[in-house]
């Protein structure tokens, strides 16, 4: 099978997965009543994602730059209230302690990308898959296409190796959309793996399978000019871990920004249906002449380092004490 006919059959399966997923939603909603409330996002350009999408894949921000591309928008879980005593059963503490990761995140976004406003810091340290190639930093103007769109993005000097920018980037983001979005996803599944690991055994297994992901898009694109940003590679291999911690935890999925529609999903179902979509969107985009504003394969590279990291650190992880409060 040529590079083509894989990118349509991906195309196709994935787009006819979700056109199914959205007749399901949609008659979900009927039931409930609530049919003159659902909200249609087929075919809006500024937000790109189908229903099904938002309420039921736990989607990633789209995060390669230049910012400006039309991307999705990130409407990610939250635990349900109702069912805290199964979780609680499941996790070690139903409160998890964040290490130092979400707030290096913040504060580069902030300080060092000055919100996004400063792309002199964020293109010397995106990772740009051609200079991971050569090694050589590529600090010029250069013209790329992203989807229809051609573009120029003024690339800086990478002070030091650019081999640097595989770790720099993973705490950068395109925007503040992007930003919160994976705060949410970190906040959401990151604190039970951070417990279960300890602070310092997550903040290695998050550092390596974030440059597991990088490296996976590099490898993908090889003489990409287009440079990449965020911690969505990161934090999917935190929800690989997550998946083979805790698959019996369940999620509620809702549906913004016009109701709240309480969807209750087992972690493992949404995970790897979220893997899945992953793959199908890889496959629909190789070979391809034109760059891609999301790095479907930084997400597959991650989310396989950090099942394949937890399997090597015996599969779930010693328990922790929960914390006590007064």
């Amino acid at each position: 099978m040529t590079a083509g006919a894989v990118r349509e059959t991906a195309s196709i399966l994935r787009e006819r997965i979700l056109a199914i997923a959205a007749n399901k939603l949609e008659a979900a909603l009927d039931d409930l009543e609530l049919a003159d409330s659902r909200v249609s996002v087929r075919g809006t350009p500024s937000i790109g994602m189908t229903l099904a999408e938002l309420a039921a894949v736990a989607y990633f921000e789209p995060y390669s730059l230049p910012a400006g591309v039309p991307a999705g928008l990130t409407h990610p879980p939250v635990h349900a209230p109702d069912v805290d005593a199964r979780n609680a059963a499941l996790h070690d503490s139903r409160l998890g302690i964040m290490g130092p990761a979400p707030g290096t995140i913040v504060l580069v976004f902030v300080f060092l990308q000055g919100l996004g406003t400063n792309e002199q810091f964020t293109y010397a340290f995106s990772t740009v898959p051609q200079e991971i190639r050569t090694g050589q930093d590529i600090a010029r103007p250069v013209r790329v296409e992203l989807g229809d769109q051609a573009v120029t993005i003024p690339l800086q000097p990478t002070p030091g190796p650019v081999y640097l920018t595989l770790l720099v980037s993973m705490f950068m983001h395109g925007g503040i959309g992007h930003l919160l979005g994976n705060m949410l996803f970190l906040w959401i599944f990151g604190d039970n793996v951070e417990d279960r690991l300890g602070h310092l055994s997550y903040l290695l297994f998050y550092l390596l399978a974030g440059i597991a992901a990088m490296a996976l898009q590099t490898a993908f694109a090889l003489d990409s000019l287009v440079p990449t940003v965020g911690a969505s590679g990161a934090i999917a291999g935190v929800m690989g871990a997550y998946l083979i911690m805790y698959p019996g935890a369940l999620i509620q999925v809702i549906v913004l920004p016009l109701f709240f529609i309480p969807f209750f999903v087992p972690a493992s179902l949404l995970i790897l249906f979220w893997f899945l979509m992953q793959v199908l969107g890889g496959l629909a985009d190789l070979g391809a002449t034109t760059g891609s504003s999301i790095a479907w394969w930084a997400h597959i590279g991650g989310f396989s380092a950090g099942v394949l990291l937890i399997l090597l650190a015996g599969g779930r992880g010693k328990p922790r004490a929960s914390p006590t409060y007064s």
